[in-house]
């Protein structure tokens, strides 16, 4: 379905007409792009008083809402309750149709002043810089996905001018250069995915004080230089993934941290007790590919119970750990390469 059929069919809501002369002949029928554009529309909407449950059949025209045009059968009005005025669209998900010929969707997006969730993943999208930060009036906004268009350049500024975000899916972008300074301001957020970009900057101390998030996903880019001790300022988080860049240096004390995943780094020196010392609530450690070492008492008994772990490439032998006695809950296992020539314990 082409992309100005779905947008024309959101001006369509937010207008109350296009046309004056709508259709009461019962041998018009409206056209079959257009109602897959209304079916595909209704999917995307939440209805919980069910007031689209008469919009099936083959003759659009005859929905509950819709008008068409006498003559030409084309739809001119798509008015359900929350469509009017466009005043209130909470929710809009158009995951996987074809908006590449679309320059315009962020301006008719800002017609809806009502969403809270918008989903456009794998939707080709083409990148918008210059819109004026008068015409964003995202003020609603909490969720934004963009995940997969592959814009492949600088991540668009107004992104980051919508203060009520709490969630930001923008991995798989190609997007390139530093980690976007604007996200310094977004405060709310609890959910940040850059993973599977391009950015090629150190980390930031900034990024390190948003102190809402739970998750953050930078992943598999090319950063590079220390993760310092500043990120021990992320005290909710419990996903952490950093894997695939050419990180340095150590990742923290982080109390919260749930999972942690570092694979794939330019991590090396010890690793002693010290550095698990507050990790109680670790649940995944996923540390594979790095030149650590580590360090730790023979009667070491870690403060976290592990369901996944993954160490390939780590320097732990040559005996077999003994505090993995102390891990019940373990599901994953990886040791491999990790210099281990001990016997396998009767207790394993």
């Amino acid at each position: 379905m082409k992309s100005f059929e779905v947008l024309l069919l959101m001006f369509l809501c937010i207008q109350t007409t296009i046309s004056s002369v709508s259709s009461t002949n019962t041998a018009v029928v409206c056209s079959k792009a257009e109602k897959q554009a209304l079916l595909s529309f209704k999917k995307g909407l939440k209805d919980p008083t069910n007031w689209l449950s008469s919009w099936i059949g083959e003759d659009c025209c005859t929905w509950k809402g819709v008008s068409c045009n006498n003559r030409t059968g084309h739809v001119v009005k798509a008015g359900p309750p929350f469509c009017s005025v466009g005043a209130s669209v909470p929710y809009l998900d158009m995951s996987g149709i074809n908006l590449s010929n679309s320059t315009d969707y962020l301006q008719v997006l800002n017609k809806l002043p009502s969403l809270r969730d918008l989903f456009l993943s794998s939707c080709e999208l083409n990148p918008i810089h210059d819109l004026p930060a008068q015409l964003v009036n995202f003020s609603s906004l909490t969720i934004i996905d963009l995940l997969e268009n592959n814009f492949n350049s600088l991540a668009p500024d107004w992104l980051f001018s919508i203060p009520s975000l709490v969630s930001l899916e923008l991995s798989w972008n190609s997007f390139y250069g530093p980690i976007p300074v604007g996200l310094q301001n977004m405060t709310s957020l609890k959910i940040l995915d850059l993973s599977e970009n391009n950015f090629n900057s150190t980390i930031p101390d900034w990024l390190y004080n948003l102190r809402s998030l739970v998750t953050l996903d930078i992943s598999d880019n090319n950063l590079r230089g220390s993760i310092t001790s500043v990120v021990g300022n992320l005290t909710s988080i419990t996903r952490l993934y950093l894997w695939g860049n050419e990180l340095e240096e150590s990742f923290g004390n982080l109390s919260q941290l749930g999972e942690l995943y570092i694979s794939h780094n330019s991590l090396e020196g010890e690793v002693s007790e010290v550095h698990f010392a507050n990790l109680t609530r670790l649940k995944a450690f996923y540390a594979s590919s790095t030149s650590l070492i580590l360090k730790v008492s023979s009667d070491w008994i870690p403060p976290f119970q592990l369901q996944d772990i993954q160490m390939r490439s780590w320097h732990v032998g040559p005996q077999f750990p003994g505090w993995l006695q102390t891990q019940k809950s373990i599901s994953y296992l990886d040791l491999s390469s990790t210099g281990i020539s001990d016997e396998i314990p009767t207790w394993f």
